[in-house]
């Protein structure tokens, strides 16, 4: 009885040191593969880095200025004779408001427009017919 027993705890023991290998494998398996991932990302990372360069580059307004002037297009810069120059009345230039007030609107602190007295917007009951 003492030799089928210490048979069965040997299989026990071998199974669960073959189980933590194996895990122990997958552990560096695994490893090796987040090592790979890291490696192919910062290579994208860098390729990224001189794309955006290259952009950068043929954006500039150097490069524009290049590419329109040396080479042989149809463009060319602006003659007196093609500008237009427009004049208003010498009266309606002093009457023309901004939008938003614009420089002619006097500025308040914020303690002003607290305490202003200015006339609230108030609700109305609407009737339907």
């Amino acid at each position: 009885m003492r030799l089928s027993r210490f048979l069965n705890l040997l299989l026990i023991v071998t199974v669960m040191a073959l189980v933590f290998v194996q895990l122990q494998v997958e552990i560096v398996k695994l490893a090796y593969a987040c090592k790979d991932e890291e490696t192919s990302m910062n290579k994208l990372l860098d390729d990224k880095e001189i794309l955006m360069y290259n952009i950068h580059k043929l954006e500039s307004a150097d490069n524009i200025g290049q590419i329109l002037l040396c080479k042989d297009s149809d463009l060319n810069f602006i003659e007196k004779s093609q500008l237009a120059e427009l004049r208003l009345p010498v009266g309606s230039g002093n009457n023309f408001t901004y939008p938003s007030g614009g420089l002619k609107a006097k500025r308040q602190n914020f303690v002003a427009r607290l305490f202003s007295l200015k006339s609230q917007a108030e609700a109305t009951e609407r009737l339907n017919k």
